[in-house]
């Protein structure tokens, strides 16, 4: 594992991939324990690390935090929020910097953001589930005299895999729900509460389906930012992460996914209550962590404050292949999530992730292309 350092207070971060919420809780000077399913290079370097093989993500991790110190608080990071249960039995007894597992199930369920009355600004997508017999009838219907186009999801959906266009008048299945579909820019807001006030903390434009990364479909392949929105935009948002948070007691760091529309709408997608990808890139633009307790009265830029964008691209094998030494292709500034030298990844997969920044949007994603090709150019196939 390789990590021996003193530090303060311990806190135990859980969830697929832990490294960049790991990376956070170490600028507040917490001691990172991390149960997830990478394992990275760069993680067991500045956290005690322990891996779980993803034929038993998510079912055997409450069995694994007993090697964390007891003392140690709790943090969800990507994919558990999609298992309530699995978060409740994990946060039993321990401090939990976050939201708990009655607001991370209420949070997540299809709807939640419907119910919420939008404000100026805001449109709200329209959504179906399936409802057996009556429904698989009323979806036909639906799909005959319904113009719109609408995405199918799987309800316990995570970084849009599995997320793809609905053929009209198909069975939409127990598993997952119809999402209109918005044509425009993702865009992933984070915010931190109380559960009860809300800050406002930044917004990213999300890289989808991206193939000069390896992915297709709408998975998500990374985060540009900062996006600076309007004074309207921003009191639009944060009214939707007010009444979420009130409605249903979030507390700490957590992410909305919205779509901006061409006419500046902003329409929200899925709430994520927990530690999100975006907000490694505005913890690199503001020079400050996001992984606290409870937010201040107003937004504090860290000295290492930048004027430059940044970003990050997930790059996924497009072939079997093996990992070389990665640091080695672009050195660890500009290289992440990096596997063991020799380990083999398979189509598909993710291989690591890229990091860039730039004085401009286009010139961060250009060099994220760039880099992401010397990857595939180092990489041996198998």
């Amino acid at each position: 594992m390789g990590y021996d350092v003193g530090m303060s207070k311990p806190v135990l971060i859980v969830g697929v991939n832990a490294r960049a919420a790991a990376m956070s809780a170490l600028k507040l000077g917490y001691e990172p324990w991390v149960v997830d399913c990478v394992g990275c290079r760069d993680l067991q370097q500045v956290a005690h690390t322990m891996k779980i093989a993803l034929r038993d993500y998510p079912a055997k991790l409450p069995a694994m935090i007993d090697k964390a110190p007891k003392s140690a608080a709790v943090m969800m990071s990507g994919d558990l929020e999609n298992y309530p249960d699995i978060w409740e039995a994990i946060t039993f007894g321990r401090e939990v910097i976050g939201s708990g597992a009655d607001a991370v199930r209420a949070s997540r369920m299809v709807g939640a953001l419907n119910a919420i009355e939008p404000s100026k600004g805001v449109k709200l997508c329209k959504i179906k589930v399936d409802g057996g017999l009556i429904g698989k009838l009323t979806s036909q219907i639906f799909g005959i005299f319904d113009r719109r186009k609408y995405l199918v999801k799987p309800i316990a959906g995570s970084g849009g895999m599995g997320v793809k266009f609905w053929e009209k008048g198909t069975p939409i299945g127990k598993k997952y729900y119809l999402q209109e579909y918005v044509q425009g820019i993702p865009v992933g807001i984070a915010f931190r509460a109380d559960g009860w006030s809300v800050q406002y903390v930044g917004a990213c434009e999300m890289i989808s389906g991206d193939r000069a990364f390896g992915a297709k479909d709408f998975s998500y392949v990374g985060s540009i930012g900062e996006i600076e929105l309007s004074e309207d935009a921003r009191a639009a948002v944060s009214q939707i992460a007010v009444a979420m948070t009130q409605r249903h007691d979030l507390r700490g760091a957590f992410n909305i996914d919205f779509m901006m529309d061409f006419a500046g709408k902003l329409w929200p997608i899925e709430v994520n209550p927990r530690y999100s990808a975006g907000m490694e890139i505005l913890e690199k633009v503001s020079g400050s962590s996001v992984f606290d307790e409870l937010p201040s009265s107003s937004k504090k830029k860290g000295d290492e404050q930048t004027s430059l964008k940044w970003g990050k691209a997930l790059i996924r094998a497009k072939e079997d292949c093996i990992a070389p030494d990665l640091f080695s292709v672009l050195g660890s500034q500009w290289v992440a999530n990096v596997p063991d030298e020799g380990v083999k990844v398979a189509k598909g997969m993710p291989i690591c992730s890229v990091i860039a920044d730039g004085r401009t949007r286009d010139e961060v994603y250009d060099d994220l292309k760039n880099k992401a090709k010397k990857i595939y150019e180092a990489i041996k196939t198998g």
